[in-house]
């Protein structure tokens, strides 16, 4: 996409125009929001409502306040990479931020609660202490489900729910290291604790704090027929959570 193009579109997730450079943390906001996200890209010397052309008078010294700001003010480090674009005998000065991969990426000066932002469409928000938590796992690869609950440790689950289960998914061994293989539970110390997913499905029937869990699943018309199996292992799991009297799981969301 050339630049007379990219002007044309609207402000989004990854785009984002200013006249000037904004100052202070109203610009690291920018850099740590696209740095939590997809990554982004600030065209700077465009009035962002006419989308008029009114360029910059020095981008290198631009470029270089840039730096030093984002060196000093944005933590992990991040490194931007600025382009000067000359358009119609102006200059613009485009600065790509891409995806972080040690996120939360937030403003020093405001630390991590109240200095990471992330990107709501064409804004900029605060991100909350769930979101933060997100970003983490994102850099572990973990997901909320595969976490070890450990308020909840010694809760056991129930039998009558397994033995549906793995009737439904046509499993004989239901042993610990099997529940283990399902991440139902987790090694920890010498214990086998249950992770979130695993109370949602077997646990007992108060556990009032995953009121909103919700099972989301989707089926695509396509020629690929190996899928066919997993579909039917997240059908399988939609059916018990329909039918178990225990599991937590009350709303689902299906797309074929």
């Amino acid at each position: 996409m050339n630049i007379f193009e990219k002007i044309k579109q609207i402000e989004s997730r990854k785009l984002e125009f200013k006249e000037q450079l904004p100052q202070g943390s109203a610009f690291l906001k920018i850099v740590s929001a696209f740095a939590n996200g997809a990554g982004g890209e600030l065209i700077i010397g465009i009035c962002d409502k006419k989308r008029r052309i009114v360029g910059v008078d020095d981008p290198l010294l631009i470029e270089e306040q840039i730096m030093n700001c984002v060196h000093d003010g944005v933590y992990p480090p991040v490194s931007p990479f600025c382009t000067i674009i000359t358009i119609q005998k102006r200059t613009l000065l485009s600065i790509r931020i891409l995806s972080g991969s040690n996120k939360p990426y937030y403003i020093k000066s405001k630390g991590v609660d109240k200095g990471t932002f992330v990107r709501i469409g064409s804004t900029n928000r605060l991100a909350d202490s769930q979101v933060v938590q997100e970003l983490k796992r994102q850099v572990t690869g973990l997901a909320f489900i595969d976490e070890i609950d450990f308020q909840h440790q010694n809760i056991s689950f129930n039998n009558k729910s397994l033995n549906i289960f793995f009737d439904i998914m046509g499993m004989v061994d239901n042993s610990k290291d099997t529940l283990v293989k399902l991440n139902i539970v987790k090694r920890n110390n010498g214990d086998q604790l249950p992770t979130i997913a695993g109370l949602l499905l077997f646990g007992s029937p108060d556990l009032s704090e995953y009121d909103y869990a919700c099972v989301r699943f989707s089926r695509f018309a396509g020629r690929f027929k190996h899928l066919s199996k997993t579909m039917n292992f997240l059908f399988a799991i939609s059916n018990f959570c329909k039918t178990s009297p225990h599991s937590q799981l009350y709303h689902f969301e299906q797309t074929a």
